[in-house]
């Protein structure tokens, strides 16, 4: 029977051996993509063990990258998200998965690390929670706006049609203009993620959050202006003051143009100034001939009131395109896994766009 190891990487290696084993299994990933996700985020660098065998070949991956969370609870805590697990074809049915993981798992503790959490899907859920010991905690809160009401057919027969939702496209143009004129507001297509003006912005934001990723300057950056994506930014001023930051992207994906609205955060208590700033990312999005928008945005917290009085609408389970689970397993024991159903989410929490 072939004997296997289990090892942590090193930095040195870490991006040329995940490259390697995902392409030799068909599935590519860019270089520079993972020297990002991997080797530069702000929390510190990830961790990833491999299973490998007698004659040294990778057989199977497994990586969690940290990230700061802050918690009202315990001030600031150090999770890491789960990504890019692979099992070489040759060696699947040898435990490679649940070896590597529990050893990962293992490392991460000793990395400080106080959780691990992510959003499987449907096929690789099932091993997350009955192997491997994580908790559920649900579904990520999608939401959808139509841009083109015949985005269904579109998508799933590939027939070009475009019925525009112009309703709502005049009801958010009008609402939009009657908030800027009244509010004396402005935007701006960039966003000073060091400012002292967005530190600030974003702690008052989050204040009421029970546990959220921490949002603040080194992640931001992180996050959209090193990533190789095409992210679209808008600040919200009144005067000089910056009220409110969205980030934003169009992609060509499920079938047809899909928008995706990463982030918002605005001053919280005053919807007029989230609603303008959604509205006026919406209409952009229009203008790029998305088909549809999409979000994560949980109506528990306040500060997502904004999205159905814009039009977005609970996206059922049964036609998402993806079906995602969120789950967690904790390893910190002052922390318990309730707590993550009251964790504030966005688009920026998943990583695949």
């Amino acid at each position: 029977m072939t004997e296997y190891r289990v090892e942590e990487a090193n930095s040195s290696d870490r991006v040329e051996r995940i490259s390697r084993i995902f392409r030799i299994n068909g599935n590519p990933k860019d270089d520079g993509h993972l020297e990002w996700q991997y080797n530069n985020p702000p929390a510190g660098e990830a961790v990833t063990t491999f299973y490998v065998s007698a004659d040294n070949q990778d057989a199977a991956v497994y990586s969690v990258f940290p990230v700061a969370f802050k918690s009202s609870k315990h001030g600031y805590l150090k999770g890491s998200q789960s990504l890019d697990t692979l099992t070489d074809e040759r060696h699947r049915g040898k435990g490679a998965f649940v070896a590597c993981a529990k050893s990962n798992y293992n490392s991460a503790v000793s990395h400080g690390i106080d959780f691990v959490y992510g959003f499987p899907n449907q096929f690789s859920a099932p091993g997350f929670f009955k192997k491997l010991g994580w908790s559920s905690v649900g579904y990520p809160p999608f939401r959808v706006f139509f841009c083109n009401f015949l985005y269904p057919l579109k998508s799933k027969f590939g027939i070009n049609l475009r019925l525009p939702n112009f309703f709502s496209r005049v009801v958010l143009s009008y609402k939009l203009r009657s908030i800027s004129h009244a509010r004396s507001l402005r935007f701006s297509d960039s966003v000073d993620f060091d400012s002292g003006a967005y530190q600030a912005l974003w702690s008052r934001f989050s204040e009421s959050f029970p546990l959220a990723v921490d949002r603040s300057s080194c992640y931001m950056n992180w996050r959209y202006k090193q990533k190789r994506e095409d992210y679209r930014f808008l600040s919200l001023y009144h005067g000089e003051e910056v009220k409110g930051v969205c980030v934003y992207a169009c992609k060509q994906k499920h079938g047809g143009t899909t928008g995706y609205i990463m982030d918002l955060i605005y001053e919280p208590g005053d919807l007029d100034l989230g609603f303008a700033l959604l509205a006026r990312a919406t209409l952009d999005l229009f203008e790029r001939k998305a088909d549809i928008i999409l979000c994560w945005a949980d109506l528990k917290f306040s500060v997502n009131a904004v999205f159905p009085m814009a039009h977005y609408f609970p996206l059922p389970r049964k036609v998402q395109p993806i079906k995602l689970f969120f789950g967690v397993r904790v390893f910190n024991s002052d922390c318990d896994p309730s707590e993550f159903n009251d964790v504030y989410i966005s688009y920026a929490d998943s990583d695949t766009v």
